[in-house]
């Protein structure tokens, strides 16, 4: 006996003050996951996001309305979590297509691909707004911290020293939004961290539901930041402070990943679902 999962997702697109008419943009198959992995907007109102072909992930573009569908990177690898450059030139994402976790670097017609880590464990990448730098998370050692490293390569320079994860640049550059733990001990928070030193400037309680996975974004005026819930829908934080309060207007269900256009008038958000099946395999022999 075993248990056989078959996963699906599709894109949904909204206006950002009136969620409730979001509408869906993409028609994927069983395990074409479309945006299950990662989507993240263009500077000219495109989106881009991950999709399923043979067991494996890659980046894809469209137009907000799901037309013009183009692949951007090849099959055969787990390329997932992408996000833009300020100026649209860069995609940035982690892959495992040199045998490890690390984070790459892509144009936007899918050419000039780059690796800009080495070692393995890096992951979790996200631009700043300047396009110099690209922020992500590196484990070693039982312990994951974030890093920066040039969007054209070279030496990594270590941001924060508690273990931190799914960092995310405030739309001024001056901040880093991120999971975060004090030590072993301690449970996780949601920090927004300073990026000259790394140092928390807040820390926030998160409901035990709360998930960070590919789920930490700034809201476009950076007062809030909001993150996934395993089960239903998103949390907002405001950075000034107060209890966080769920994103209103989304399904009543589970979210993958979201995220606002660079104008803030749209939002984009994949909803899916896994299908587990109890199957009999039996020895022909």
């Amino acid at each position: 006996m075993t248990v056989a999962i078959r996963s699906e997702s599709n894109i949904w697109v909204a206006p950002a003050h009136d969620l409730p008419q979001a509408r869906q943009v993409t028609f994927s198959s069983i395990n074409g996951v479309y945006g299950w992995s990662g989507i993240d907007w263009t500077p000219e109102g495109r989106i881009v996001f991950t999709a399923g072909i043979d067991r494996s992930r890659a980046l894809h573009s469209m137009d907000a309305d799901g037309s013009n569908i183009r692949q951007l990177t090849s099959p055969g690898f787990f390329d997932i979590k992408p996000t833009v450059t300020s100026d649209g030139h860069y995609i940035v994402f982690q892959s495992n297509r040199s045998g490890s976790n690390e984070v790459w670097r892509v144009s936007n017609d899918g050419r000039d691909l780059r690796q800009l880590t080495t070692g393995g464990g890096n992951t979790d990448p996200h631009s700043t707004p300047d396009g110099k730098w690209v922020v992500f998370v590196s484990t070693r050692d039982g312990r994951s911290l974030v890093w920066r490293v040039p969007i054209e390569g070279g030496e990594p320079v270590r941001v924060t020293d508690k273990d931190s994860s799914e960092p995310r640049v405030s739309h001024d550059g001056k901040l880093i939004a991120c999971g975060y733990r004090a030590d072993d001990k301690s449970p996780l928070q949601l920090a927004i961290v300073a990026m000259e030193d790394g140092k928390p400037v807040k820390l926030f309680d998160v409901p035990p539901s709360a998930t960070f996975n590919q789920g930490i974004r700034w809201i476009p005026d950076d007062k809030a930041v909001c993150y996934r819930d395993w089960a239903n829908g998103i949390w907002r934080q405001e950075i000034n402070g107060g209890p966080p309060q769920r994103l209103r207007g989304l399904p009543e269900e589970k979210i993958y990943s979201f995220g606002w256009s660079p104008d803030g008038k749209s939002f984009a958000f994949t909803r899916g679902r896994a299908i587990r099946d109890a199957v009999l395999i039996k020895n022909p022999n």
